[in-house]
This record gives C-alpha cells, sequence and structure tokens, in this order.
C-alpha cells in the first residue's frame, strides 16, 4: 500500500468535518407533535434529549408572523460532552481570547424558512436548517448556513449530504491560517484570527463577491457583526452597556424577531473586546428552555443576558435590572442622539423603546462618541462600525491598563532570577493591594468623563468570571515568559558569576540536573541551544571541586550524555 493510500485509510469517518461542525440536522414543524428533528449529519450523531429538545424550540422563531420569511440568527446550546476537546484546546490557545471556545455551550446557526402552503392543514410550511458548531465565528457560519440552506431547500437532503463530505475534506481550523475552502460551487476566502493579530484590530466586515459566476466570498471577518448596524437606535447609552458587560449584570434584550436580538447580544458583549466576556448568555431564549424556571425566580437575579422575542417576557422578568427593547432595526436607520436612560418600570413599558434601567452608571453618556458618528453624512456603515469598535476597545485598554501595571509589581526582575531557585513565579493577586496601586496612579477613565472614584467599579468587575478567565490566563501567559527568562539565563549565564564554591553540594547537583532536563527537553533540531548547555555543564565541571565531580561522573547517563569522560582521566 503507497504512503498516500495509508493517510486515506487512517482517516477517520467525520474526521476533518467535526474540527468545524459538530452535526447539521433539519428541524421541521410537525402538527401532531410540534417541532421534530427531521433528520441529522452524520447519521451517527449522539444528541441528549434535552439537546435535542432545545435544539427544536430555538431552531424556529417563536414570535408569529403571519408573513413568508426567511430568517438567519444564531443560539447558545448547552452541551453534554466535548467530542474534539484536543483540537478546542489548540483553537483556543492560538486565538484571541474572545474568540476562545466554552465547553459549555455549543452555537446554533439557524436558516428559518416560512411560506404559506394550501397543502398543508395549518396553512403554512415551517422548516430551518441547523448547523452546531464550537467556535463564535458567527459571520463565517451565517454563510455556511446560508450555502447549505438554499442548496437544500432546492434539492434536499442530498444537498446536506453532500455539503457534509466537502466539509471532511476541510484542513484543520487553525489560527492565523488562510484559507481557501470549497463548498457546493462557493469557494470562501478568509482567515481565522490569530492571538496578537495588531492588524486585525478594527476590521471592515461587509463579504465580497469577487465573482458572481463561482460564488467567490471574501470574508474580511470570520466573527464580528456590524454593531453600528444594530446598536446605533441606542448608542447614547452604549457606555452604560459597556460598563454592563463589564460588570456582568443581568441585561433583557427584547426584539421582534432572533434575526435581531441574537447578533444584537452578540453585540453587546463584544463590547468589552479585546477581554472575552465570561459569564452566561444566550443570543436567542425561548420560554421552553430547561433554564426558564431558574431565571424567573425573583428571589435571586441570575448573572446572565439573554436575547427574546416572546412578549411574556415582560412579565416575567420584571426582576431583572436592565432592559433594552428594539424594534425592526431594518426601519430605524437613525442614530438615537437624544435618547437617555429610561427608570425601569416594566409594567408600564410593554410597547415602549429603549435602554431602561434602575441603576446608575459612572460613565456618562459619550456625546463625543455620538459625534464621530454624526459627523460626516452617509458614511457606510462599515465605517461607522469601525469607529465604534475603536472607541470601546481603547476604553476597555484604558481599563485594563491599572491591572497589567499591578501584575508587573508581582513579577521578579530578570537580575533577581537565581538558578539555584524554582522557576519563579507570578505572586498572588490581592484586591486591597490592587485597589491601593489603582488610587496611587491617575484615574484611568478621567479622558471618559469619570471623576469620581472609581474603585467601587474595579472591585465588582474582579468578582466577575470575566476577570477570573483574563487573570488565570494571562498569569499562565507570564509564568510561561518567566520559564523562558530563566531558562534564557540557564544557557547562556556566565557560570564563573555563580561562585559556586558558596554553594554547597546539594545545590550543585541540583543545577545540574536542571541543566540536564532542560537538555533532554529539547528537540534534536535545537542544536544551539543545546551546544550552550552543554557548555554551561562544562565549566561547571571545571569549577567544582574533585568529590563532586567524581559523584557526577559515576552517573552514567551524565558521563555518555554530555561527554565529560575527559574530567575522568
Amino acid at each position: 500500500m503507497t504512503s498516500s493510500n495509508t493517510k486515506i485509510s487512517e482517516k477517520k469517518p467525520w474526521e476533518r468535518f467535526h474540527k468545524w461542525i459538530h452535526s447539521i440536522c433539519v428541524v421541521t414543524f410537525d402538527l401532531e407533535i410540534g417541532q421534530r428533528v427531521e433528520f441529522i449529519y452524520p447519521g451517527d450523531t449522539y444528541l441528549s434529549k434535552e439537546e435535542s429538545t432545545s435544539i427544536c424550540y430555538m431552531a424556529m422563531p417563536d414570535s408569529h408572523s403571519p408573513v413568508s420569511q426567511e430568517t438567519n440568527y444564531h443560539f447558545r446550546l448547552n452541551k453534554s460532552f466535548d467530542r474534539d476537546i484536543h483540537t478546542h484546546q489548540l483553537f483556543t490557545e492560538n486565538c484571541p481570547q474572545a474568540l476562545s471556545t466554552n465547553s459549555q455551550f455549543l452555537y446554533g446557526y439557524v436558516n428559518f424558512r416560512q411560506h404559506k402552503d394550501a397543502n398543508i392543514r395549518r396553512g403554512y410550511y415551517q422548516k430551518s436548517v441547523v448547523i452546531l458548531a464550537p467556535y463564535p465565528l458567527h459571520i463565517f457560519y451565517y454563510n455556511i448556513v446560508r450555502i447549505i440552506s438554499n442548496a437544500f431547500f432546492k434539492y434536499g437532503e442530498v444537498a446536506v449530504e453532500t455539503a457534509c463530505r466537502q466539509l471532511d475534506e476541510w484542513p484543520i481550523p487553525e489560527p492565523g491560517a488562510i484559507l481557501n475552502l470549497t463548498l457546493l460551487d462557493n469557494i470562501i476566502h478568509c482567515r481565522i484570527p490569530k492571538a496578537n493579530d495588531i492588524e486585525q484590530r478594527y476590521n471592515l466586515l461587509s463579504p465580497i463577491l469577487d465573482n458572481p459566476d463561482t460564488s467567490e466570498i471574501k470574508l474580511h471577518t470570520m466573527h464580528e457583526f456590524n454593531l453600528y448596524k444594530y446598536l446605533r437606535s441606542i448608542a447614547s447609552n452604549l457606555n452604560a452597556l459597556w460598563e454592563i458587560v463589564l460588570t456582568g449584570e443581568s441585561l433583557i434584550v427584547m426584539a421582534p424577531s432572533p434575526a435581531i436580538c441574537a447578533p444584537l447580544t452578540e453585540a453587546l458583549v463584544s463590547l468589552i473586546h479585546p477581554l472575552q466576556y465570561a459569564g452566561d448568555y444566550r443570543p436567542y431564549f425561548t420560554i421552553h428552555d430547561p433554564d426558564f424556571s431558574s431565571f424567573t425566580n425573583t428571589s435571586q437575579i441570575p448573572c446572565i443576558i439573554l436575547g427574546v422575542t416572546n412578549p411574556f417576557f415582560n412579565k416575567t422578568m420584571q426582576h431583572f435590572p436592565h432592559l433594552i427593547r428594539l424594534g425592526d432595526i431594518n426601519i430605524e436607520n437613525k442614530i438615537d442622539i437624544k435618547k437617555k436612560k429610561n427608570n425601569l418600570k416594566l409594567k408600564s413599558l410593554d410597547t415602549k423603546l429603549g435602554f431602561f434601567s434602575s441603576s446608575k452608571f459612572f460613565l456618562n453618556d459619550d456625546n463625543s462618541l455620538i459625534k464621530k458618528l454624526t459627523k460626516t453624512g452617509n458614511r457606510p456603515d462599515d465605517a461607522q462600525h469601525v469607529i465604534i469598535r475603536k472607541h470601546f476597545m481603547e476604553l476597555t485598554e484604558c481599563f485594563m491598563f491599572p491591572f497589567e501595571r499591578y501584575l508587573s509589581s508581582l513579577m521578579p526582575l530578570r537580575k533577581e532570577i537565581s538558578l539555584f531557585n524554582p522557576i519563579p513565579k507570578i505572586s498572588n493577586f490581592n484586591i486591597d493591594d490592587f485597589i491601593q496601586s489603582l488610587l496611587q496612579h491617575k484615574n484611568p477613565l478621567k479622558a471618559y468623563g469619570v471623576q469620581k472614584d472609581i474603585s467601587p467599579l474595579y472591585r465588582r468587575f474582579i468578582q466577575t468570571k470575566t476577570f477570573k478567565n483574563w487573570h488565570n490566563r494571562r498569569c499562565e501567559d507570564i509564568n510561561i515568559q518567566l520559564g523562558e527568562a530563566y531558562y534564557d539565563i540557564m544557557k547562556n549565564i556566565n557560570i564563573s558569576s555563580l561562585n559556586l564554591s558558596n554553594h554547597n553540594h546539594v545545590e550543585i547537583v541540583d543545577l545540574v540536573m536542571k541543566i540536564s532536563n532542560r537538555f533532554r527537553s529539547l528537540s534534536t533540531d535545537m542544536k544551539e541551544e543545546k551546544g550552550k548547555l552543554r557548555k554551561q555543564l562544562t565549566d561547571i565541571m571545571a569549577d567544582i571541586d574533585d568529590e563532586l565531580k567524581s559523584i557526577l561522573l559515576s552517573n552514567n547517563a551524565f558521563r555518555e550524555l554530555f561527554e565529560f569522560y575527559e574530567y575522568a582521566s
């Protein structure tokens, strides 16, 4: 058998498919039992009863509309297990933090079709194509579900099967990779963002059809919704909403369609980029969700952001402190310049639109952002998106700067690193010490109109999952850097500067073991670094007494690996 045939035979069925997608299913409305999964690909895909039920309810809008429609939106689904945790971990390690996968959730991308049909007793044909995927690459998967749905509603189930087989030929999703992906006579040109992609901080968003005849689609972004499109009607309240998302407070986003509330909810949680919002949020949430009863429990307000369409939530979610209610964003084309935050009195707000809250915020309504957005008459939506993204990314970075400054104080200086000690780690975070450090410096949000003591806002943020996730990942990165500094000193330090004569035998043997272990951990192609480490061991052997030298040389591994036999003669 040839090597190429061997590689083909070693490839497991649906292995590449599952790197990108969990499964693809079609949900239909059955007059006898309601929504049900008509079929799923791959055919051996396991869904728990709870998962299947949730998919069925979220695969169709719960807001009734008598008109023919095609609706695209997405939801988050609690999943029972992760079938490809290794790939997802590699993705998370190399992508921007805001795109990290979540082991608890899958994303469901929906294309819902409805039209009148006299042959159906209910009078309507209703069916959805749903893609379940592990990554928050929203624009990418919206395009994928659109392509597959168009083929399915034209050719039937065979189109889904064909798409799945093509997906199984795709390369592994690797952050930083430039991809040309073929799907049902379409070619999708895209690039998955990579961690520290400075050049992609402020993306232009609109996909480009390079050649309509061949359906070549160029995606400038794989994940970002247009902030201006979804947030312009509440633009004057965005600073307050940034604060709500940052501190993990509860928020209801009510809209007439999941095609509005889902991307709007996603746009809101992205306001704190480059931080990843780590709290719970559901872009589209229905009264049939298993968590509905716990979220409607008035004795305890959940820390969650919910996108909803059912007016019933007006009554059941009156205990939530913040509410956004929007109409059709395709009708509301103007920026809201005058609208202010309204007090939250839900009983009198059954139809009133806007942002309602019972709280006071540290950040005032930002007139400077509104001026930027209204300065030019007919600026494209993509350009307006860039203005909003830049504003809030810079605001988030200003807010996070005191944490970076404080963490740097917890790191040992390079000159303090000793090879006779373990690899250094960053010291533990102390809230009181951080607040003291914060108050000793200039208010980081003064440029945004915040004049009062900002420490309560920081204390609230420190209690959130968003902070805990950021801090854990940041400490991991710092500890990696400290390890690299430690090993850099190990291979480059002048051994004579260590004054080995001032150290006992145990310390020196421990040092030799550290260098030896580092040597063995390096791959064979790292010849330069291995050569430096061998020289360090040679210099140590030349600088120690004969007794210790004999002890070390009695170890065959040392003698053979580092060729110390010359000292034994």
